[in-house]
């Protein structure tokens, strides 16, 4: 994985006169280390302005479709306003070093972090 990553990502404005019913066909991927330690948050600008959010946490997604039930910024729920979205989770071994094993690999047993 590259060491420079998007924690924020935007979609293109739909122009489509599709009513109310705005499709994104776009993939988003999550990579956590701790799942359950880890806020995601699904949120609608309009015109600059945020106007309604979800947010969770990311461990407790499931696979399969989901509903999000969209909030106005109060924190109120918003009347028929959902995000329907495809969940997958996926396990990774982790090959990450840690500071400690890095630092003994490259000054001997002896590092200290």
């Amino acid at each position: 994985m590259p060491q420079n990553i998007e924690t924020e990502i935007a979609t293109d404005t739909v122009v489509d006169n599709n009513g109310m019913n705005a499709v994104f066909d776009e993939s988003v991927h999550c990579v956590a280390v701790e799942p359950f330690a880890v806020f995601f948050r699904c949120s609608v600008i309009d015109r600059g302005q945020e106007v309604a959010y979800e947010s969770g946490v990311l461990g407790r997604l499931r696979n399969g479709y989901r509903v999000l039930l969209l909030r106005s910024l109060l924190g109120t729920r918003i009347e028929l306003a959902y995000v329907f979205a495809a969940i997958s989770v996926g396990r990774q071994k982790n090959e990450w070093l840690s500071r400690r094993q890095l630092l003994v690999m490259l000054g001997g047993m002896n590092a200290r972090p």
